[in-house]
Parts: C-alpha cells; structure tokens; sequence
C-alpha cells in the first residue's frame, strides 16, 4: 500500500488492503497417516538428518543464494549437523532471473549438506514443511509472504526477511532479519541451537497463522467491492 501510495499517487482513502491466507492442507501432522507421510517424504529426498526448510521461488528477488551462504557461515556455530532443503525449480535460462546455485553451493563445500529437490508434489510440499526443523526466507520483495505463513501454519518456526509485507505476516511470531548472510546465519544459529525457541516460535505461529483465513479474504473483498459500486458494505 505504501509502495503503490509513493509510486503511483493513489490516495490511502482508495485503498483496501486484504489479506490472503494459507491453504487449509497447511497445518500440523495431527494423525499417524500424516507422520508416515513425512517419513516417507524423508526417505524418497534422502533426508536422514535434521534439515532447514526454503520455499518460495529460486529467482532473485528470494535471494536464496543469501540463504546458503548463510547456512555456509552458521554450520560451524552449530550444535547438530543440519541439511539445508530448498524446494523450487526455475522457469527460465536466464541467469540473471534466476542465479545458478550449484557453483555456489561447491564454493562453502555444501554439496552433501543442500538439497535442491526442485518442485515436488502438493502433498510431499506440506510434509516437507512439517518435517522441518525451522523455515528460512529471505525475499527482498514480497506482495503477501504466503510460504512464512505456510510455514507457520504447520508449525514449523519461521526466520524471515523483514521487507514490505513480510514483518506485517510474520509479526512477532518469528524472527525477523535483514536479508543478508551474516544476519541469516546468525538466525539460523539461534534457532538452531535452541530446541526451547524454536518450540515457543512453533505455537506463536500456529496462533499467528490462525488471524488469516479465506474467509476473512473473501468477505473483505467483498466489501471492497460493495464499496466501489456504492452498494451497502457486505451486501449480497
């Protein structure tokens, strides 16, 4: 809204700002079919240690490169020995859209510690979330921030970017950083070595994640638009 009040002149009065929220498949395992699900997950990636979760998009504004880099400057900070998974493919050649990984990733000497496990399916993308021992995002840029609140969603702790539209979804339900490898890492360690946190950081975002639903979404969109046809607010 600030963005579009600074750059376009568009009056704060004429805007509307609606939240959207997770899908309702994003949520805690609660059943034995939902834990098998996560072992099974686990076993077809490989994943046989504790790992650190990034979701969102390999382009550059998601700065996922930062993210192992970070990883890189936290490993030796770190009390347990963490993979670091990163789901996403990209959608194009074009390097500068989307920066290659895998020289990076030979660079901190990560090749057996990072996953790229590409795009997955639906169900093994919610499993991959709860099996998770924390979520790291670092976009410079967000229109909403759905994958934080994914994340939270499902209970799994949450160190996020700061930027536009981030800190509003998160709130104090995570920790909040400049998207930059020294702050990353210095994140990653924190939550890393601190079982209690990350627990504490699971419920706030369980309860976090709970303000935001479709419902709200639709019925705020609905206003919006009763208001813009001079109709009365939540008519149907």
């Amino acid at each position: 809204a600030r963005d579009i009040k600074r750059e376009l002149g568009v009056p704060g009065e004429r805007i509307r700002v609606i939240p959207l929220a997770a899908d309702s498949q994003f949520r805690p395992a609660a059943s034995d079919e939902d834990r098998q699900a996560v072992e099974a997950t686990r076993r077809r990636y490989g994943l046989e240690r504790p790992y650190i979760l990034n979701t969102g998009g390999l382009d550059v504004r998601k700065q996922v490169g930062k993210i192992v880099e970070g990883f890189a400057r936290a490993r030796g900070s770190l009390r347990e020995d963490y993979d670091l998974v990163i789901v996403g493919r990209a959608h194009t050649d074009n390097p500068r859209m989307y920066p290659p990984l895998d020289r990076l990733i030979r660079r901190f000497g990560l090749a057996d510690r990072v996953r790229l496990v590409g795009a997955v399916a639906d169900d093994e993308f919610v499993a991959l979330y709860r099996g998770a021992e924390f979520f790291v995002f670092a976009s410079l840029y967000g229109g909403f921030g759905l994958t934080p609140l994914e994340a939270m969603a499902c209970g799994t702790p949450v160190i996020s970017s700061g930027r536009t539209s981030l800190a509003e979804v998160v709130g104090d339900a995570g920790i909040i950083i400049e998207p930059e490898p020294r702050a990353i890492a210095e994140a990653i360690v924190r939550l890393g070595n601190d079982a209690a946190l990350r627990r504490e950081l699971s419920e706030h975002g369980l309860e976090r994640a709970r303000l935001f639903s479709w419902e709200r979404t639709t019925a705020q969109t609905l206003d919006a638009y009763c208001a813009a046809l001079g109709a009365p607010v939540g008519a149907r």
